[in-house]
């Protein structure tokens, strides 16, 4: 392999140059659940709503490990993460030792732009809400909602359908105070915790093969900052591409102010752009 030093970029092209896996069909579970009552059922997703309405902004920083099934070594770098409610996201990575760039990832409600300082390489994509996650670095999710799975609260967006019970299913254990809410129509699944409203479990499908696309697993133990909690450490997996994504917080601020040139993005004229 050329140069030890992780790009995200280089990551996709070990993703795209090996052979993946099927992934395996399963499905999170929760013994001895029954459906809560409708006034249970709005008193749980108020909660919900709650731990997700706490989070205005973020500043995070992470230790990140990389890891492919496929292939023998990690990566381990630092993953610098601002977000602004509700859409505008930085996610930076950078080298232990080092000040540069690995990756630099901007996005907002007008689009995103990737840099990479290695290759010289920017990728622009005017795509709403971002989507470069998914395109360019083969996590498919959107900027956003990374960032409210960064600190275990289901994103804004899932909430309109988890409110009508047509829609998704909630189901919890009284003694082990756990629920697991269920889309109906595209079988995402969370497991949250009764008493707090965060995640603890969460798995996403493929729309179109039905398959697991994404799976998200929280350690135990929270830690407060700025008076709430989020967890110290979040392993990420996506099943089709063999990747395995572990983050543990380093340090962080919540819901202090985030200057607008943080969201803002200089790209150099030695940069070769691309437009997908």
């Amino acid at each position: 392999m050329a140069r030890f030093a992780l790009t995200l970029i280089s990551l996709s092209l070990l993703i795209l140059l090996s052979t993946g896996c099927t992934a395996t069909r399963t499905r999170l579970t929760l013994e001895g659940t029954s459906s809560l009552s409708p006034p249970e059922r709005a008193r749980f997703l108020s909660l919900m709503r709650q731990r997700k309405e706490e989070i205005h902004t973020l500043r995070l920083l992470f230790k990140s490990t990389f890891r492919k099934s496929s292939v023998p070594e990690s990566r381990t770098v630092r993953t610098a993460l601002v977000f602004r409610n509700p859409d505008s996201v930085r996610l930076e990575i950078l080298p232990f030792g080092a000040a540069q760039s690995l990756q630099l990832l901007v996005s907002s409600i007008d689009g995103s732009t990737l840099l990479s300082p290695s290759d010289r390489t920017a990728v622009v994509s005017r795509a709403e809400k971002g989507g470069l996650l998914r395109t360019a670095l083969h996590l498919p999710l959107s900027e956003a909602d990374l960032s409210f799975y960064m600190v275990a609260r289901v994103p804004e967006r899932f909430f309109a359908l988890l409110s009508d019970e047509r829609d998704a299913g909630i189901s919890c254990n009284a003694i082990t105070r756990r629920c697991l809410v269920e889309l109906l129509q595209f079988g995402d699944q969370w497991i949250v915790d009764a008493d707090s409203g965060r995640l603890l479990q969460a798995q996403l499908l493929n729309r179109f093969t039905k398959d697991p696309s994404v799976a998200l697993q929280y350690s135990n133990q929270a830690t407060a900052i700025d008076s709430v909690e989020i967890p110290q450490e979040i392993n990420i997996a996506v099943p089709e591409q063999e990747l395995q994504l572990e983050f543990r917080l380093i340090k962080g601020r919540i819901n202090v102010s985030v200057p607008d040139a943080l969201f803002e993005v200089f790209i150099p004229p030695s940069y070769s752009v691309v437009r997908p």
